[in-house]
């Protein structure tokens, strides 16, 4: 009975563990974010792009507007408006299939270079060790 009673508390704490984590990622998630639970946001940062170590320019979505923004840790300055026609609309860089697969091949080929480099000198040391026996 003792097991049981120890299976059922686990099985409960695990359940209120989960309410709690479903919880904070729902609606005290968003707070810390700066947007309120359920809303949609009319103001989005669509792309970002650092300059320097501290300067950057930010492209950001005021309802169907877009502004450009160049933002300092001191200031944030109004630079223009771009219509939505004057955006390109780009996928994030990503390695094809192929491109991968060819890298992969060119790393094995590396390692294994490197292996082979590593057998010759083995078996130069051997070459020499035996003739030092002799």
């Amino acid at each position: 009975m003792d097991n049981f009673q120890a299976f059922l508390q686990i099985m409960v704490s695990l359940v209120f563990v989960l309410v709690l984590l479903f919880i904070f990622t729902r609606y005290l998630l968003p707070l810390f974010a700066g947007r309120r639970p359920g809303s949609r946001a009319n103001l989005r940062v669509v792309e970002r792009l650092a300059l320097g170590a501290r300067l950057s320019l930010c492209l950001v979505k005021v309802g169907k507007r877009y502004l450009l923004l160049g933002v300092t840790p001191t200031r944030v300055d109004f630079l223009a408006e771009i219509s939505g026609e004057e955006l390109v609309a780009t996928e994030p860089a990503t390695i094809g299939a192929a491109d991968f697969a060819g890298l992969l091949q060119k790393s094995k080929e590396k390692f294994m270079s490197w292996g082979r480099i590593a057998d010759r000198r083995e078996e130069q040391e051997e070459e020499v060790g035996s003739r030092d026996e002799r």
